[in-house]
């Protein structure tokens, strides 16, 4: 393959390498995608000869200037500073890899793409990015050495002489086994270097230093949620929860019947839900870590250890029935300290989530499905909205007879659960009629399916009509068994709606969802997931687990852990050299091989093409190369040991009518590479242009 063309292959590789996990991580605009795409693709295609325009090479500023422009704007208007920075430098980056023909170009190409890989680290945290930032580990020695290469051939070879220029970037012989095996060996030295640095760097926190920009943006979870913004995570496996049981082994069911409470809702209004209670957050008082949402509780029960993703909005999906939950530390201003919650009257917990990487605790539950909370005005959970004196007559009947609110929210609820049927998502035809009727009594009285937040809506409206204090409330609900990792996870697919309602004093979760046991949106058994899916999710867990969260912790264990390899041996203990000593010196052996030959192959060009060469043995060598390859069709591969006058001989054998031609050519050629008489002005051009005319007469002559 030609020298170029591997060149521009492993710069363009290295790019999309460093852009792609910020394409990918959504928290940028949605056209920076596209955008970037358009300008690899011109990028490649765009020919040499138009790149080398002095159009083409004054387009670049004058696109960088605007662009600029175009991004302060966006900036005044109130765009984020850093993502705006950041998709500059993007673009500019597909600017350049439109307009690039010299070294210069190529290395700040290379400067960009480590900008942005940079700048990864900053909007995704997945594993996917382990993947890009790798396949960029590896590109980076390549596209280096390249650019240092064509670097040389430039500085030595000026315009002047662009023809060489030229035959060396389409040259096959540049790179070479050699060459690839000293690359292999860089990549190797290189990956063990960044794992060195991340591994003994001091810790200040979480392993990669932030998440992402914004967090994930859950639907149903902010301000207000809309009777179908559940039912479009249907199919969605974003995993946000993770759950480790803690108690010796056993066996674990497939689905673990736990809801995962998120926000509460009290004010119902055309098949919208809002929040006009108290929302307003403190802080409970905890000193160790330790979060008791129930006085004079014994801490006792399962025990989870808890992994959860950041969101937006952070608020803290803690199971169902949980007592206790123990905060693990992290470092924050420099002292290692327990993150601090916030919870609301309603009992919604919030957390400080500024670096974007979620937060880990373990959370004892003993399946109480009684909720804490402070609320003293229970008057906006009776407050009914406007036409639903039909709502409160089927409540009523429904009801019967029944003395106790016990008793009356379990006729309601059987009802539910003989005559009516869940449905995943509601159809386009059910949407366009509710547009113009009550959509609540539409599901009661017309259609009797639904989804879980019909159900959730029609359950805590029914309830307030007959006195008894209700809240609409979304989480998620259910965990699934990952065989491979052994743990539970929590994904978007398991969103879920229900009612919270106040009887004796205390909040008891209600779910009437028919079917759905506590397993989900799905009002039954939580999707099939395959194998892939499950082996996936458990590297992005391990990936977390000794990535993300590697801090100062993680680290002093290390150290402990290696600390014995490295320490003398008592008198009692066998003498000899600990085997993970012996793997360190290896180690270090290799990489000092492979730094020895990057570099003795790096200045290896430089003695090649060395400044005090003279002019007239470069233009003969380049005259000769010139000739041998017209002449490959008619005498073939010029043999290693052939001198030139031997293959100039050669040549007169097969073509005779070239032989004046050729002894005139190879007297100026010996002048010239061996001895100190250069070509006279005009004559290396002349020769240049002469060779292939020459070559050609004589070939149709001789046919």
């Amino acid at each position: 393959m030609k020298f170029e063309t591997i060149h521009r292959i492993s710069v363009f590789s290295l790019a999309t390498m460093a852009v792609a996990p910020l394409v990918l991580s959504r928290e940028l605009s949605i056209y920076l995608g596209p955008a970037f795409a358009c300008f690899l693709i011109a990028g490649w295609f765009i020919p040499r000869t138009v790149r080398v325009t002095p159009f083409f090479i004054h387009t670049a500023p004058v696109l960088a200037a605007l662009l600029f422009l175009l991004q302060a704007f966006r900036i005044a208007q109130g765009e984020h500073l850093a993502s705006a920075s950041i998709e500059f430098a993007v673009l500019l980056l597909g600017i350049k890899l439109c307009t690039n023909h010299t070294y210069a170009d190529f290395q700040q190409t290379v400067l960009l793409a480590f900008v942005a890989i940079i700048a990864s680290t900053v909007t995704s945290y997945q594993i996917s990015y382990a993947f890009y930032f790798f396949s960029y580990i590896i590109l980076l020695p390549l596209a280096m050495s390249l650019t240092l290469l064509r670097k040389e051939m430039e500085q030595r070879f000026t315009k002047a002489d662009e023809q060489t220029q030229l035959r060396l970037l389409t040259s096959k012989r540049v790179i070479q086994t050699r060459f690839a095996a000293g690359w292999a060996i860089t990549v190797f030295g290189l990956v063990l270097v960044v794992v060195g640095l991340f591994l003994s760097i001091p810790r200040w926190g979480f392993g990669m230093g932030g998440g992402t920009l914004f967090g994930k943006q859950i639907l149903g979870f902010t301000n207000e949620v809309k009777i179908g913004d559940l039912s479009q995570t249907i199919e969605n496996e974003t995993v946000y929860l993770r759950l480790w049981p803690l108690e010796p082994k056993q066996p674990n069911p497939t689905v673990l019947p736990l809801k995962f409470r998120g926000a509460v809702f009290d004010t119902y209004q055309d098949g919208t839900w809002q929040k006009s209670a108290d929302t307003r957050f403190r802080f409970p008082l905890s000193s160790d870590g330790v979060y008791a949402f129930f006085n004079h509780v014994p801490m006792r029960g399962a025990r989870f250890k808890i992994m959860q993703e950041p969101t937006n909005p952070s608020y803290l999906f803690v199971p169902s029935g949980t007592h206790h939950i123990q905060m693990e530390r992290s470092r924050h201003r420099g002292r290692l300290r327990y993150q601090r919650l916030q919870i609301n009257p309603m009992g919604v917990i919030k957390y400080n989530d500024a670096k974007r990487v979620g937060i880990r605790y373990t959370a004892m539950v003993d399946g109480s499905p009684v909720i804490s909370d402070t609320v003293s005005d229970m008057s906006p959970f009776l407050r009914v909205p406007a036409e639903t004196e039909n709502v409160a007559a089927l409540a009523a009947a429904w009801s019967g007879n029944a003395s106790t609110a016990e008793q009356q929210i379990r006729n309601i609820l059987t009802h539910f659960f003989k005559e009516y049927r869940y449905t995943k998502v509601i159809s386009a035809d059910e949407r366009s009629d509710a547009l113009n009727t009550n959509i609540l009594e539409q599901f009661l009285f017309d259609y009797k399916r639904g989804t879980c937040e019909h159900y959730a809506t029609a359950t805590t409206i029914m309830f307030r009509t007959l006195g008894i204090p209700s809240r609409f409330v979304t989480g998620f609900s259910g965990a699934r068994w990952n065989p491979i990792g052994e743990y539970y996870t929590v994904d978007a697919n398991a969103a879920h709606a229900w009612t919270e309602v106040y009887v004796n004093g205390m909040w008891h979760t209600v779910d009437a969802t028919p079917q759905a046991g506590g397993t989900g949106n799905s009002g039954s058994e939580q999707p099939h997931t395959s194998y892939i899916s499950l082996f996936y999710d458990t590297l992005a867990m391990k990936w977390h687990q000794y990535v993300i969260d590697y801090d100062e912790g993680s680290q002093q264990a290390l150290l402990a852990a290696l600390k014995p390899a490295f320490t003398t041996r008592s008198s009692n203990r066998p003498a000899g050299i600990p085997r993970n000593t012996v793997l360190a010196i290896l180690v270090l052996l290799v990489f000092g091989f492979a730094v020895y030959r990057v570099w003795s192959y790096l200045r290896r060009p430089r003695r090649r093409f060395a400044k005090n060469s003279r002019p007239a043995k470069q233009q003969a060598t380049v005259l000769f190369l010139l000739l041998e390859k017209k002449l490959q069709p008619f005498t073939g591969q010029r043999t290693p040991y052939e001198t030139p006058m031997q293959y100039v001989i050669r040549a007169e054998q097969r073509l005779p009518k070239l032989k004046p031609f050729l002894e005139s050519f190879l007297t100026h050629y010996l002048q010239a590479r061996f001895g100190d008489t250069p070509f006279s002005a005009g004559q290396f051009d002349s020769y240049r242009r002469d060779i292939p005319i020459q070559i050609k007469s004589a070939a149709n002559t001789n046919k």
